[in-house]
């Protein structure tokens, strides 16, 4: 009993790790020597059975091959040719096959059954002997005296060994018989042994079944009814009762009555802090608000912002223009800066349909070519109907007045300018390219993150400001600038259809 009694106490001190693997250990103990112990028994006895049996038909084949061997000497006699030949020594070649895979065990074998096996091969070698001197005689010796006293030597040896044969199978059924009174009573008892050790097993893991219930299964109930309390906000409630262990279960019940008392103590805190966090929360939203109102103001006035610089130049080309030729293509420049100058100023939409955003471009575009004449190149792709799509306000004309003041002007030779407008992965697609002197990776960077570059870097209302807009007009769009120093500079929007779309006629106007 003390021995019992300490192992429990090493039990209890155990972690609940080493403890799982002990109790899976003795559970794979006990079903491993109940299930070896009645596999083991089945396995034996189906051997010793399965012995008996297989000698039984290997007399049997060996029977069957002796009466197809006599036949077959018998057929000689009739017909003494090659092929009655080879079919007996066939036969004989069967015959010795057979012959030695008789049992020769002494641990398993009688005496009787050894000798009678000894017996039948000695005289089986005399028999084939006196069938091979049959043959010798030849067709000359048919049917004489020699012949038939040797044929009828032959079928008296073979007669001798058939009477080994079935002495030899009355022998192997009185050992199976043996056997089976013995094993009869070993069977009759092995359900017995199997009910103890099933017994025994049973009250073992019903020992252990008790004590893992005790230990484990009861106290994680205890703590789960206490969890549960907790989270329904009733926070008084006693202490769980800590098991008489150790391991990580009275680690853990520790823990929890600690962490019981905390959250008693937070919740108290988190009453006194909702106040706070509820004046925190109006304050935000009126500073959210006041955002959104600084956002629209800030739209407003990027809409009204022109170049000044770009204003005198147009008017300088003008007055140049004007002195050198006759007033009507002074007149169309005036006409096209008046077109220019009266969308920017008096234009309150925040959409429009690309086809008044590329009459703006091509007003912006006409001064622009008689300015640098053919240093400037442009021409516009449009694969959708300009009316059926829109895009917001101020779009095209910064990005291509970007294009030709910092990219193509200051290249000595001069470039070319494309606006190519599709629809590419269910998106409208505006891409604005030239073949101009390009920008730095830096500044490339700071563009597609939105932020301000140094002076001198943008035109107009800025390629920034055109990807704020566009970000806060149209939700879920994308903007992106990519560049190559010498190489030129390449900027695309994609929209979302559903945004782009016009769907009745007032969103075309």
């Amino acid at each position: 009993m003390s021995f019992f009694a300490s192992a429990a106490g090493r039990l209890r001190a155990m972690p609940l790790k080493m403890k799982a693997k002990a109790v899976g250990a003795l559970s794979f103990c006990l079903l491993f020597v109940i299930s070896f112990s009645c596999t083991a028994s089945l396995a034996y006895y189906n051997y010793s059975f399965k012995r008996l049996f297989d000698t039984s038909y290997l007399q049997s084949d060996a029977m069957t091959a002796m009466s197809d061997l006599g036949r077959a000497v018998a057929g000689y006699e009739i017909a003494p040719n090659q092929e009655t030949r080879r079919l007996i020594e066939d036969q004989f070649a069967r015959g010795w096959a057979l012959f030695r895979r008789f049992p020769d065990d002494p641990r398993r074998q009688s005496e009787e059954s050894r000798m009678l096996k000894n017996a039948i091969l000695r005289t089986y070698a005399t028999y084939e002997k006196r069938v091979r001197e049959l043959f010798r005689m030849g067709s000359y010796g048919l049917h004489t005296t020699d012949y038939y006293v040797k044929y009828y030597e032959i079928v008296e040896i073979g007669d001798y060994i058939d009477t080994y044969l079935e002495q030899m199978i009355q022998e192997n059924l009185r050992e199976g018989n043996s056997l089976y009174q013995v094993q009869s009573r070993i069977l009759f008892l092995a359900p017995c042994l199997l009910a103890v050790l099933l017994l025994v097993s049973g009250m073992i893991l019903f020992q252990v079944q008790r004590w893992f219930s005790g230990q484990i299964i009861q106290p994680v109930i205890a703590l789960a009814d206490a969890a549960r309390t907790l989270a329904a906000n009733q926070m008084d409630i006693p202490d769980v009762r800590v098991v008489d262990s150790v391991d990580e279960i009275g680690d853990l019940t520790h823990t929890f009555n600690r962490m019981k008392d905390d959250c008693r103590n937070l919740l108290t805190a988190q009453q006194e802090k909702e106040e706070l966090t509820r004046e925190l929360y109006e304050e935000r939203l009126e500073h959210i608000d006041a955002e959104n109102r600084l956002s629209a103001a800030k739209l407003a006035v990027l809409k009204q912002q022109i170049n000044p610089h770009f204003l005198f130049n147009t008017l300088t080309i003008i007055s140049q223009t004007a002195q050198r030729e006759n007033a009507d293509e002074t007149a169309s420049l005036i006409q096209q800066l008046s077109v220019l100058l009266r969308h920017n100023l008096y234009t309150r939409q925040d959409r429009v349909t690309i086809q008044q955003e590329l009459d703006i471009l091509y007003s912006y575009m006409y001064i622009q070519e008689s300015r640098f004449l053919d240093r400037v190149v442009f021409w516009v792709e449009c694969e959708v109907p300009p009316e059926a799509y829109s895009i917001p306000t101020f779009t095209l004309q910064p990005l291509v007045e970007n294009a030709v003041s910092h990219g193509v002007v200051p290249k000595e030779q001069g470039g070319s300018i494309r606006v190519k407008i599709g629809i590419r992965s269910g998106a409208l697609r505006v891409i604005v390219t030239d073949n101009g002197v390009g920008m730095d990776a830096a500044v490339c960077r700071r563009l597609n993150r939105l932020e301000d570059v140094p002076a001198g870097q943008n035109s107009g209302i800025g390629v920034v400001n055109v990807a704020k807009r566009l970000a806060i007009l149209c939700p879920g769009s994308t903007f992106r600038v990519v560049s190559r120093r010498n190489i030129g500079t390449c900027i695309r929007m994609e929209l979302p259809l559903a945004w782009a779309e016009n769907h009745n006629k007032e969103d075309a106007l």
